[in-house]
């Protein structure tokens, strides 16, 4: 239940640390990290990679300080 793409470890992790999930986004640069996020509704982003380049996901970021800029938004 813990091992990604199940979403485990994100639902512990935000019952110990009092996390909002429905105010939080999850970040990853595989499917299984997407997996994980879309299992329980988390908005997720896929950090691109050479090696994720053939996983289909629309919402990518070229780098972390894009993520800043569309929460900014």
């Amino acid at each position: 239940k813990c091992r990604k793409p199940s979403s485990g470890l994100i639902i512990e992790a935000s019952k110990k640390w009092n996390i909002d999930l429905k105010n939080s986004f999850l970040i990853g640069d595989n499917w299984k990290d997407i997996e994980a996020g879309k299992d329980i509704n988390l908005k997720s982003f896929l950090l691109d990679k050479d090696y994720n380049e053939g996983f289909e996901f629309e919402d990518r970021l070229k780098s972390l300080s894009d993520l800043i800029d569309l929460i900014r938004e």
